[in-house]
């Protein structure tokens, strides 16, 4: 639907969205949920193709990225996509710190360290360990650890808790370099998702899915895609 297709409040909204942070225009409750889902799916091309002007190399089948990716350990935690396509795109550094947490001033845990040897499935803590996301869109972002960063492991992560492997899991503080950036995942509902970036069996098996009982929806309401960037950096074995 185009903007002069909209009614005059849309309109009116539509305009303040340049004026806006992304995630407050998002979730503007102006908008009608129709338009949100078009704003979403507009900002998830964008990320797409910031991040493939920056060098990125764009894998569909996140399990791919287990070929692609160097065997080493990496940072992965979950993070604003602002905060990503800055990073990424305008080459701005990403700060990573507990005082301004408003909920604690402590360090707590907030990182995975996950090497591609250990799977997809092991990467499923950093859509948790983290913060933000957009509308609901969620990006993973993986990193190289430099002296820039420092990187810890808690008492809570040495245990596996309510069956749940916490070994993995790292407090990391510092700074993140555009050149330590490795990787990007990101995660968007399948009804969200544009249509020039869905595969014909994706969108047949959300259709599929779609059709079942809200209760019994599952596999094929998210899609997951990958970026990898190969930008020299240096590595050290604090992750480990």
């Amino acid at each position: 639907m185009n903007i002069e297709e909209k009614n005059p409040e849309e309109q009116a909204a539509a305009i303040e969205l340049s004026k806006q942070k992304l995630k407050k225009a998002v979730n503007d409750l102006r908008l009608s949920p129709e338009m949100r889902e078009e704003l979403v799916e507009a900002v998830v091309t964008r990320m797409h193709d910031r991040f493939i002007e920056s060098g990125g190399q764009y894998y569909p089948d996140i399990n791919d990225v287990l070929k692609a990716l160097p065997n080493i350990t990496y940072i992965a935690r979950r993070e604003d996509p602002e905060n990503v396509i800055d990073l990424i795109s305008e080459d701005k550094d990403l700060k990573i710190s507990f005082g301004d947490d408003k909920f604690s001033k402590d360090r707590y845990l907030n990182s995975v360290a996950w090497g591609p040897d250990e799977g997809v499935g092991s990467l499923k803590d950093a859509f948790i360990e983290g913060h933000g996301k957009l509308g609901n869109i969620v990006t993973v972002m993986g990193f190289e650890t430099s002296n820039d960063l420092d990187v810890q492991i808690l008492d809570e992560s040495k245990t596996i808790s309510h069956g749940r492997d916490r070994t993995r899991i790292r407090s990391t503080s510092g700074t993140v370099h555009p050149e330590d950036t490795r990787f990007v995942f990101v995660r968007v509902p399948a009804a969200q998702m544009p249509d020039h970036l869905m595969t014909d069996e994706e969108i047949d098996n959300f259709e599929d899915e779609m059709e079942k009982p809200k209760a019994k929806r599952g596999a094929g309401l998210h899609i997951i895609r990958a970026y990898i960037f190969d930008r020299p950096g240096e590595s050290n074995d604090a992750a480990a």
